[in-house]
């Protein structure tokens, strides 16, 4: 009896083995059908140009060379494709949708763009179930212009679990651990492709962000950043919360360990509607200015504790477009601190040699030690306008900027006024409350500020026709008296008066 059973066996085992055979015999039959199914997945129209081969034991493989494809602007092609399938499904129907998908491996996957190029070089994903985590492993880079000289790519290692949930359709990330030159960490992400984006708007190559993107998929999701490297600057910690629901997208970036302090950036985006609007607001607590300076490459020596807050608009998907429509406010708190003053000394030793005093001005220190330093900036396109106080001097700045070319062009009042209390600089009483015009030009970092041409005439106007109990006003009538004869003493002050009048007039005209 026991010969029987094991010849039953045999025969059965045989004969499913040949089953298996005459379906494996020649994987090209399988080709549309596969070509079917990855352009129903994906979306876009797959072509496989190479062969489909069986590699039976074990596992059971379906492999596919030579995938091409091509979609709105976007060309695909992926050298080798492989299948690890469950061997009982694939005898049990032709039909591929009921394959079940033990394994996915992917190699040389390139995407081109807009002169951009996105290259996975292995993507592995195992275990795939529907509503069940499957663990994938990719390393992958992106080059932006790749065909330009010196193009840099940005690579990427990442591994995570994937969960796909069909009904309601989702994708869930998590412990999506990743690693590239600028950042790494760990993501936790849900993905809600929308059902129907409407008509999307072709890609350019100067856009900022994907319309696309932001109108084809929903999401929400974490990241703790192990390291974020930011223009060779190293920040250690950090937490980036990402939100988008109907292409309006919300991304905050908080690093609690910023030159000292902390720093928290926000960017909204609203892309349901054209063009697009932006908004930026950065929020900075207790920064050391000394260190955020030196990072941001401006050459002003200043060190206190900095605080900086406010709102930025744009409207636009490129740089240029974003640049033009550029508004907002912005506010500063320098507390106390000490900060270089050189760029207000030079102007102010013309206006006090004027005034045969120099050495109140040479005296200054070029690192003023303030009591008080606030301020705001506000923006208008290429318009700027900066206001500030520094102790008793208060300076209000209006002209345009162009960032592109770092190129600024300011004139800017400086105004000193008497305090009840606190500290004030030295200077001669006529220039108490009197606006001083200094132009700015060139760079921000380190830009040429100087005297405007008729501003020595606006000030001699005022010593000569200030009142005359002034202190300016009695010392040269003192001097009338000491060196010109009596007789001539009423015609002196009658042509400091005539003087003054005429270049009070000339400013006026």
């Amino acid at each position: 009896m026991i010969w029987r059973t094991l010849v039953v066996l045999l025969v059965v085992l045989l004969a499913g083995v040949g089953f298996l055979l005459y379906w494996t015999a020649d994987a090209n039959r399988f080709k549309p059908e596969l070509e079917s199914l990855l352009a129903e997945q994906t979306g876009i129209p797959v072509v496989i140009e190479g062969d489909l081969s069986w590699r039976l034991f074990p596992p059971l493989i379906l492999t596919a060379e030579g995938i091409s494809a091509d979609q709105e602007g976007q060309q695909w092609s992926v050298a080798r494709l492989a299948l690890d399938l469950d061997v009982m499904t694939v005898i049990e129907t032709r039909d591929v949708d009921q394959w079940r998908v033990q394994s996915l491996e992917l190699s040389d996957v390139v995407m081109l763009e807009d002169g951009d190029q996105l290259r996975v070089h292995a993507l592995d994903l195992r275990d795939f179930r529907f509503g069940q985590p499957s663990r994938v492993n990719t390393t992958l880079d992106y080059t932006p212009d790749y065909a330009a000289e010196g193009a840099t790519p940005i690579p990427l290692t990442m591994t995570a679990l994937v969960t796909y949930h069909p009904e309601p359709e989702k994708v869930e990330v998590t412990q999506g651990e990743f690693e590239t030159d600028m950042a790494s960490g760990t993501c936790n992400l849900d993905i809600f492709p929308v059902s129907d984006p409407g008509e999307l708007p072709a890609s350019s190559d100067d856009d900022l962000v994907s319309v696309a993107l932001l109108r084809s998929f929903d999401w929400q999701g974490e990241c703790q950043l192990d390291r974020l490297t930011v223009e060779d600057q190293q920040f250690d910690r950090g937490v980036a919360t990402l939100v988008n629901e109907a292409a309006v997208a919300s991304t905050t970036l908080e690093i609690p360990e910023f030159f000292g302090g902390k720093a928290t950036v926000l960017i909204d985006i609203d892309a349901s509607q054209s063009p697009l609007r932006w908004r930026l607001t950065p929020t900075l607590a207790d920064v050391d200015s000394e260190l955020l300076m030196a990072w941001l490459d401006q050459r002003l020596e200043w060190i206190a504790a900095l605080a900086y807050g406010g709102s930025i608009e744009f409207t636009g998907n490129t740089q240029a477009e974003a640049l033009a429509s550029m508004a907002g406010k912005t506010q500063f708190d320098g507390g106390q601190g000490a900060i270089s003053i050189t760029k207000i000394k030079a102007p102010l030793l013309k206006v006090a040699t004027l005034l045969k005093e120099p050495e109140r001005i040479s005296g200054w220190p070029d690192l003023w030690n303030y009591e008080r330093l606030v301020g705001s900036w506000n923006i208008e396109g290429s318009e700027h306008t900066l206001d500030f106080a520094l102790d008793n001097l208060t300076v209000t700045a209006d002209g345009t900027y162009d960032i592109l070319e770092d190129q600024m062009d300011m004139l800017a009042e400086l105004q000193f006024t008497t305090l009840a209390d606190g500290q004030m600089f030295d200077v001669n009483p006529l220039l108490m409350d009197l606006p001083i015009p200094i132009r700015c030009v060139g760079a921000a970092n380190e830009p040429s500020c100087g005297l405007v041409a008729d501003a020595a005439q606006r000030i001699v106007a005022k010593v000569l026709t200030s009142d005359e109990n002034s202190a300016l006003r009695a010392k040269l009538d003192e001097k009338i008296e000491e060196e010109v004869p009596e007789q001539y003493r009423d015609a002196a002050r009658g042509l400091l008066d005539l003087l003054g009048n005429a270049l009070e007039n000339k400013q006026e005209q």
